[in-house]
């Protein structure tokens, strides 16, 4: 799990893609809020299996179909 320290470690990309074409496992944040990264666990149909970063219990479903920004590691120098 990643902690709001943690997140700073980790940078958003720019551009939206499908929630569709992220890998299972990644951290993603939707459009309308950008600056809130949540877990991405794995699409199932129609819908996606997410949970908060805070409260794994804390499950939500995206639309496959969505737009979302992946979040990445900062690379070390």
């Amino acid at each position: 799990m990643l902690s709001e320290i943690d997140i700073k470690d980790w940078i958003r990309t720019d551009h939206p893609v499908k929630l569709y074409e992220v890998p299972r496992n990644s951290i993603v944040s939707t459009e309308d809020n950008p600056k809130n990264p949540f877990y991405f666990h794995h699409i199932d149909g129609a819908y996606s299996l997410c949970h908060s970063l805070e409260d794994i219990n804390d499950i939500f479903h995206l639309a496959a179909w969505a737009d979302v920004f992946v979040w990445e590691p900062i690379k070390s120098k």
